[in-house]
């Protein structure tokens, strides 16, 4: 998957010849899986990609066994992982640190679970 990632951003094969030739890991750093899923993840080599971190979310089984990111953990571990490059400024130990990122409740969009301008912050302590 990192590879395709990297492919398509690289414009592998494109037409026009402007393809790109950025690692893996100008694309991607963190991969994040769900915990007990059916994903098997060679870490050796991701490392060898650049890939740094491989972050197992809980899960939940849906009705016909599929595993599934719980979303309010998987909101949790994206924020984390933004608010740790600096890419995102949060809310931490209930101090706010500029603009949050919040979950919505699904009352303007109807996408719960969504990542939005809602007033619920992620709370990282």
């Amino acid at each position: 998957v990192v590879q395709a990632i990297t492919d398509a951003l690289n414009r592998r094969n494109c037409r026009q010849g402007t393809s790109l030739k950025h690692p893996p890991s100008a694309y991607v750093t963190t991969l994040v899986v769900p915990y007990d899923g059916a994903i098997e993840v060679d870490e050796a080599a991701l490392e060898l990609l650049g890939v740094s971190q491989v972050v197992e979310v809980a899960s939940v089984a849906d009705a016909d066994g599929r595993v599934l990111f719980d979303a309010e953990e998987l909101v949790q571990t994206i924020g984390h992982a933004l608010y740790g490059t600096g890419l995102l400024p949060c809310v931490v130990n209930g101090i706010s640190h500029g603009n949050s990122i919040g979950v919505s409740n699904g009352s303007s969009n109807g996408n719960n679970g969504s990542i939005g301008g809602s007033s619920n912050a992620i709370n990282i302590s």
